[in-house]
């Protein structure tokens, strides 16, 4: 099974099905997910929207959002969407990799999540990627040990406020709102 992550830098049709299409399995609350709302999340640099890809279609999503804030560079994982059988983990592990590659890439000391502690597969799948879990559904971390490896994966030092990031990482700064 060949899963690829890309990051969505540009709404098209098929994705916009997608996220709404999946965007219930993260609340019981009506959606407030519109294409007006993703395009605003997709032009955001602290907010990268990865889908997993498998045989072309869209599988499995997930939210990274990585800031600058006073402590230093932050991240944070949001709405992993893929199903909770052994070929949707296949996908989560995949984006949440993915995820934690890229935030490291950007300096983050910490990567955190919440899930939903009903989702047994989901939370996991968080701890058997290195997150410990902090309390019930939040999980932390550390964005400075080593990465999983991967066939792909490749090492990269924290940058220095003043360097360049590598090209494949967005960071902004935090922003209310």
């Amino acid at each position: 099974m060949n899963i690829e992550v890309e990051l969505i830098e540009t709404l098209d049709a098929e994705s916009i099905e997608a996220f709404c299409r999946d965007e219930p399995e993260l609340s019981s609350r009506p959606s407030r997910l519109s294409p007006k709302a993703l395009a605003r999340m997709i032009a955001l640099p602290e907010y990268q929207l990865l889908v997993a890809r498998r045989d072309g279609d869209i599988c499995g999503m997930l939210t990274l959002a990585v800031y600058w804030a006073p402590g230093g560079v932050k991240a944070r994982v949001d709405d992993v969407v893929a199903e909770q059988t052994e070929g949707g983990q296949a996908v989560a592990v995949t984006l949440i990799r993915e995820a934690v590659r890229r935030a490291v890439a950007a300096g983050a000391a910490a990567i955190h999540v919440v899930s939903k502690p009903a989702l047994p597969v989901a939370n996991s799948t968080f701890e058997q990627n290195g997150f410990s879990q902090e309390g019930p559904g939040i999980y932390r971390r550390s964005g400075s040990t080593p990465t999983i490896a991967a066939p792909c994966q490749r090492q990269i030092s924290a940058p220095d406020l003043g360097q360049a990031l590598p090209r494949d990482v967005r960071l902004g700064s935090a922003h209310a709102g």
